[in-house]
């Protein structure tokens, strides 16, 4: 394996270790080429680095998407942001709350990340509603949003307005590319720096 060469070991081990010890020096962009699917945890250098290398969305650890898709929405003004994946409790990826209107609702969405690189069908708008639906009572989900970084099949079951109707949102890598050109950094590093909380219910 090519990861198993010294100097590109060597390498990784630096990017990583720059990365958890929060030393001023950041790693390089061409550092994050090399090791881009070794990253484990976003940084405000890496989010510089997709935005002039959009096509390596796809090579992003998973995790890191998710926190990525996060991030994204507390710049856009989403407030209560947390990732949930790992809370059995739920089978939403991100919980996030969107303060609407002069009256101050606010709207509880299930969000769903995806970061396969085949095209996400009518099973996965299946699954989300359901869990949407039966998790109500816990969470006062009131809308889910499916994030793909490549985009949904032609989907026959349902037609776009009906998927609305069903109170479900499709954001596909058109959608994620304006998220990262429009994205303007926090002063202080993330706007999401902490992103991980467990749901009570």
């Amino acid at each position: 394996m090519k990861l198993r060469h010294p100097s590109r070991s060597r390498k990784i081990y630096s990017l990583l270790k720059s990365q958890q010890t929060h030393t001023p020096s950041e790693p390089t962009p061409a550092e994050l080429n090399e090791a881009i699917e070794t990253v484990k945890k976003l940084t405000p250098e890496l989010i510089r680095y997709l935005k002039s290398h959009e096509q390596d969305l796809l090579k992003i650890d998973p995790y890191v998407f998710e926190h990525l898709v996060g991030e994204f929405l507390v710049q856009m003004g989403f407030q209560d942001v947390w990732l949930v994946g790992k809370e059995w409790k739920t089978s939403a990826d991100i919980y996030a709350v969107e303060k609407v209107n002069a009256l101050g609702v606010r709207i509880r969405y299930f969000v769903e990340v995806k970061r396969e690189k085949n095209k996400i069908g009518v099973d996965v708008i299946d699954k989300v509603y359901g869990a949407m639906i039966g998790e109500r009572t816990k969470y006062g989900w009131n809308a889910a949003m499916i994030v793909s970084v490549v985009g949904f099949t032609n989907i026959k079951k349902y037609s776009p307005a009906e998927i609305e109707r069903m109170g479900i949102y499709l954001k596909d890598q058109d959608e994620i590319l304006k998220w990262l050109r429009a994205y303007q950094p926090n002063k202080d590093g993330l706007w999401l720096p902490d992103p991980n909380k467990k749901l009570l219910a």
